[in-house]
């Protein structure tokens, strides 16, 4: 582009240039609205991860099963959610792939979305009612989530 181009022109150039990419605008407000929010729902994540409430953050019979052996809960927290994070990944992975092997993406993707969307919902009434294990869980799905 020559530099003397007067920056109307240049403007008018990248107007008509995306008038003929509508889907390239489409995956940049998809990617743009996705990655908005993961970076919302992260820090929630995050808090519960450093939490020391062990009663939110895990169920009440993992924490007297951690207690009956002598250990404290509160000492493995990230331990805990990490492991329960990867097993979950290596479970699920295999399924996930399975399933995107078998849809075509236009049935595929809408149901994922949906299904994830009825989860975050869930999660709002699981917080909303203070349900013991909450946090755990939800540190789980969040990173199984932005890994699909």
């Amino acid at each position: 582009m020559p530099e003397s181009m007067a920056l109307p022109q240049r403007l008018a150039r990248l107007q008509a240039a995306l008038r003929d990419y509508p889907p390239l605008l489409w995956s940049f407000l998809y990617f743009f609205c996705l990655l908005t929010g993961y970076y919302v729902l992260r820090p929630v994540r995050d808090a519960m991860g450093a939490s020391a409430d062990v009663e939110a953050v895990f169920p009440r019979g993992m924490i007297d099963w951690f207690t009956a052996h002598g250990m404290a809960l509160g000492d493995f927290t990230l331990q805990v959610l990490f492991t329960g994070t990867f097993i979950c990944m290596v479970a699920l992975q295999p399924v996930y792939g399975l399933l995107v092997s078998r849809f075509p993406r236009r049935i595929f993707l809408p149901v994922v979305y949906l299904v994830f969307i009825a989860c975050l919902l869930g999660f709002y009434v699981a917080f909303h009612r203070e349900m013991p294990g909450r946090g755990a869980a939800f540190f789980i799905w969040l990173a199984v989530f932005n890994l699909f």
